[in-house]
């Protein structure tokens, strides 16, 4: 797994908009998002939120505690990851096979657009909502990743042009990077 991660603050009731150019080889053929040893993508966009205390029940913070005991402060309490899957149709959501505390969002299935730049557009604070049932949460690390660890298959992928902007303000991205 190849993730490269940094520290963010945005404000998502300003620019809740999140843009980006991506690209991949090809997808990750034996993944299924719905399986441990199948948790793999060729690109992925992955957003980790602290969220507002009164959002997570008993039995998460129980959890974040165990979890963070074992694998430091740095474990969010909730995760968005857009994708770039091979077989799960475009718009499929779902949580993660390894925790319920990150959300899966399909935004690209399969090799119809691989070796070109596509972009994307996904409004997060929309989606945060949809996930976690709050726009109270507070966006803390972005990160990109081409992941293939479980599935032991290589895929390479490319992300330019990531921007927040607002919602009624286009995508600064430079067009197709063919």
């Amino acid at each position: 797994m190849a993730l490269l991660g940094r520290l963010v603050d945005v404000d998502l009731h300003e620019t809740p908009m999140l843009c980006w150019l991506w690209r991949t080889d090809s997808v990750v053929k034996s993944a299924n998002m719905t399986k441990r040893q199948g948790d793999d993508y060729a690109a992925r966009v992955y957003l980790a939120f602290s969220l507002p205390k009164e959002t997570l029940t008993l039995a998460d913070k129980a959890a974040l505690t165990i979890v963070r005991g074992i694998f430091g402060s740095q474990v969010p309490d909730g995760a968005i990851n857009y994708v770039w899957d091979n077989m799960h149709p475009v718009g499929t959501r779902m949580p993660n096979a390894y925790t319920s505390r990150a959300k899966m969002v399909v935004l690209r299935t399969g090799n119809v657009d691989s070796e070109k730049w596509v972009g994307e557009r996904v409004n997060v604070l929309d989606d945060l909502q949809r996930s976690f049932g709050t726009t109270g949460g507070k966006l803390k690390l972005l990160a990109i990743a081409s992941d293939s660890d479980n599935t032991k298959e290589k895929v390479r992928a490319g992300f330019a042009d990531i921007a927040f902007v607002r919602a009624d303000e286009a995508c600064p991205t430079t067009g197709p990077h063919n």
